[in-house]
């Protein structure tokens, strides 16, 4: 049998990798040769013209405009689309993505920033953890916009979260050794004493960048209906909320519908956020799309990062005008 050519092990190498999805493993053990030729190989056959790589712009990305259309239409100082997930339909699954997708928008936000404020959320929780560790040392300060929870869950313990942010962008971090949920004004008080509290709560005042969730309508969100207490949940349920931020629910105007009972929350006051420059909120999911628009017009948040599936809900929720009662 002839030996082949180089011309020929290229294609056949590029053949193996491109079309069959083989690894560089693979192909070493098949054709006989070391897995660094087989890099080699990969590369030369791009160099010489046997490999072209193409990008196709999908025709129907239409991001930009959605970015633009919410921004208009909310009056929101940035909206953060990111690319679609096709053949993504698992929760947990977009989830991930989203955290994923948005570390580099989030990051430009940090770095511009000195007092960050940190709130919970699965979404938030993918974000930092795949966040890159810097290289210098800053001089952000991290700090809860909320106590803590009982939960085991992870993206709940908003300490930590603070915590891993403070140790990715070298800065200082500022804890909050309080829980989030109150079953008694009194307890409630005391902790307010607190030095150590206070010195937080008071420190809200500075922050120039909120980073929060948007937590689904109460019959969605199991761990929370778990930490608060019963009378104030039969209100929550009966009065049917869009959704919550850090942990006070609000109607389809916006309004808070426990507001008589806010000693029941240890967190930053919704009515503080619109006062705080930038606000970002990253959420995704049809079953928020209702909370994103009343938050939003209700001036919660300033930024909104989503994927390109609830932005297209939001559009066609809006546009279509089936966000009667929404807002202001």
């Amino acid at each position: 049998m002839a030996k082949k050519t180089e011309t020929e092990i290229l294609y056949e190498v590029s053949k193996l990798y491109y079309v069959e999805n083989r690894n560089q493993a693979e192909i070493a053990r098949k054709i006989g040769i070391s897995r660094p030729q087989v890099s080699r190989y990969l590369k030369r056959a791009k160099e010489i013209g046997i490999v072209e790589i193409k990008l196709n712009i999908p025709e129907d990305d239409d991001s930009n405009y959605m970015e633009e259309r919410l921004k208009e239409i909310l009056n929101l100082k940035t909206v953060f689309i990111t690319p679609k997930t096709a053949n993504v339909s698992d929760e947990e699954d977009r989830i991930k993505k989203l955290g994923f997708n948005s570390i580099k928008f989030i990051s430009k936000l940090i770095m511009e920033s000195k007092f960050v404020g940190v709130g919970w959320g699965r979404t938030l929780y993918s974000m930092i953890l795949n966040m890159e560790y810097m290289s210098d040392k800053s001089k952000i300060s991290f700090l809860p916009l909320i106590g803590g929870t009982g939960q085991t869950a992870p993206h709940y313990q908003v300490n930590t979260l603070v915590d891993r942010l403070a140790e990715k962008y070298g800065g200082n971090r500022i804890f909050l050794n309080a829980p989030a949920f109150f079953q008694s004004e009194t307890f409630y008080l005391e902790n307010l004493k607190d030095g150590r509290v206070s010195t937080v709560t008071q420190l809200w005042n500075k922050i120039d960048l909120a980073i929060i969730g948007l937590g689904s309508p109460i019959q969605y969100s199991e761990v929370l209906r778990s930490e608060i207490a019963p009378v104030t949940l039969l209100k929550l349920i009966k009065e049917n909320p869009v959704g919550d931020i850090l942990g006070r629910f609000f109607n389809s105007d916006g309004c808070l519908i426990t507001k008589e009972d806010d000693w029941n929350i240890l967190g930053i006051p919704l009515e503080c956020l619109p006062k705080i420059e930038k606000v970002a909120c990253i959420a995704e999911g049809n079953e928020k799309v209702r909370g994103i628009i009343s938050a939003a017009r209700n001036k919660y948040f300033n930024i909104l990062v989503t994927n390109h599936e609830t932005g297209e809900q939001l559009l066609k929720l809006i546009e279509g005008g089936n966000d009667e009662g929404i807002g202001i």
